[in-house]
């Protein structure tokens, strides 16, 4: 499924078009050269409301709403659930903490607790061509 979904969404950049511009996964975008890496998020967007996925690839971002209350409350709710999560492994199995970290470097010490075997790793990022991902947790199986 997810698989069809990538490939709807990847179709679906290279017939957007904004100011005459025909764009992919890398476009042009008020002079710019901009990349736009396919994330659980952009998918999620796009099969919610593909207008979404348009304006935050090429919508001025000072024409945005602001985040109101309830979204944040929602995040934070989100967020506190994981620390919970978090706090009960803690002690009672060996995991691998990369929310620390960000962008290539998060990635790369991803990878790297993958190759040692690590049995959880939180906070990771993976990405593979035009694809990015952040798992909240990956549990090693074998």
């Amino acid at each position: 499924m997810i698989r069809i979904v990538i490939k709807v969404f990847k179709a679906f950049l290279e017939q957007v078009s904004y100011n005459g511009i025909l764009v992919g996964t890398s476009r042009q975008c008020r002079g710019r050269l901009m990349s736009t890496p396919i994330t659980a998020d952009v998918l999620y967007d796009l099969i919610n409301c593909p207008n979404r996925v348009t304006m935050d690839a090429f919508g001025d971002p000072t024409e945005r709403d602001p985040i109101n209350a309830f979204v944040e409350l929602l995040w934070k709710r989100g967020s506190d659930f994981e620390d919970e999560v978090i706090a009960d492994l803690s002690g009672k199995l060996p995991f691998v903490n990369l929310r620390p970290f960000a962008g290539a470097e998060k990635e790369r010490k991803t990878l790297e607790a993958m190759h040692s075997g690590a049995p959880l790793i939180y906070g990771g990022r993976l990405a593979a061509d035009d694809l990015l991902g952040d798992p909240d947790l990956l549990r090693r199986e074998s």
